[in-house]
């Protein structure tokens, strides 16, 4: 039902805020000879809020999503999917000068769609909280028992060890928007399509050393298996 909810409501809120983004803009280019000051500030600050607000609809949407999966899944290379998300954020890469390092990776059976959803956020993550020097990134796996244990390893600004659960919660951040973009449900959607999967994902970290993300997903094919009903 929440998920519902929150799928209509995105649904709804859309219309409103495309009208107020187009109107701002609007007034922005009509006015920008006649305002000046304060009231410019205030009407891109209007601006700046609602193009936010339009992220925070759209984020909210597909999450609301990610429990939509058949029961159908296809062997995937890992490698494939990860080569394809960095060709996606080259333009972020190039920009930042980052260094991304891949190993050989396994195949897994999972959705690629959602998998590279995955790489995307932590890739992104890696290079937004970057430190002083230059982002250095190193995809990795492993094999533990029956699972595959992968590796996101950066040397960004870290995380202390007492956020380390609060970052996985929904529209929780550690930071103000003015410092980092985002709307803080990037790694809520990482932790529910791999716990989608059977899998947990996690967080080690030094501050100012960097981090390293680890998720594991099931080394064979295990279907989707319908949640318990709630109790109350």
């Amino acid at each position: 039902e929440l998920e519902r909810f929150a799928h209509i409501v995105s649904h709804d809120l859309q219309e409103p805020l495309n009208t107020l983004t187009a109107y701002c803009q609007v007034l922005e280019q009509e006015l920008s000879e006649k305002l000046e000051g304060k009231p410019m500030e205030y009407l891109r600050f209007i601006l700046s809020a609602t193009q936010r607000m339009r992220s925070l609809v759209r984020d909210l949407l597909m999450y609301s999503r990610l429990d939509t999966r058949t029961d159908e899944l296809k062997e995937i290379n890992v490698n494939d999917v990860v080569m394809r998300t960095l060709e996606d954020l080259q333009a972020t890469i190039n920009k930042h000068g980052a260094d991304v390092h891949v190993e050989t990776l396994p195949s897994v059976f999972c959705d690629q769609v959602r998998l590279s959803q995955v790489f995307q956020n932590l890739v992104s993550n890696a290079i937004k909280f970057r430190g002083t020097e230059t982002p250095r990134i190193h995809i990795s796996a492993e094999r533990e028992d029956n699972f595959w244990k992968f590796c996101v390893e950066d040397n960004g600004i870290g995380i202390e060890p007492t956020f380390y659960n609060q970052i996985f919660a929904i529209f929780n951040r550690l930071h103000s928007s003015d410092r980092y973009e985002g709307t803080g449900i990037g790694l809520t959607t990482c932790k529910k399509i791999i716990e989608s999967y059977g899998g947990r994902i996690w967080v080690e970290s030094i501050p100012q050393c960097g981090s390293r993300f680890y998720f594991t997903l099931p080394a064979e094919y295990h279907p989707m298996v319908d949640p318990a009903p709630a109790t109350r």
